[in-house]
């Protein structure tokens, strides 16, 4: 099943057995990228979540706070419209 969920946004995540804590890393793309989405659309943000085994709760935590934060409004249009990883951080760092 694609992780390429719905509005724009892919959310690959797992669990591997070497990660000692969370991972995560954003990509962002000005033209979109033909992801096989959910909704048939491309993507434009790619967020992957890495964690550890054995310890659910900074896995399933983290997967609530970036559907928190892609449900505000403007939120994903704000980050599309950044130039730089600091503006990005600048934009979640608002919606804490």
């Amino acid at each position: 099943m694609s992780t390429g969920i719905s509005r724009g946004l892919a959310l690959p995540h797992g669990k591997v057995k070497d990660v000692r804590s969370l991972l995560v890393a954003m990509g962002i793309s000005k033209r979109g990228i033909d992801y096989q989405s959910l909704d048939g659309e491309p993507v434009y943000v790619v967020i992957m979540v890495l964690a550890e085994t054995g310890n659910p709760g900074p896995h399933i935590e983290t997967l609530a706070e970036i559907s928190r934060l892609f449900s505000l409004p403007g939120f994903m249009a704000r980050l599309r419209q950044a130039g730089t990883a600091a503006e990005v951080m600048e934009i979640i760092r608002q919606e804490e």
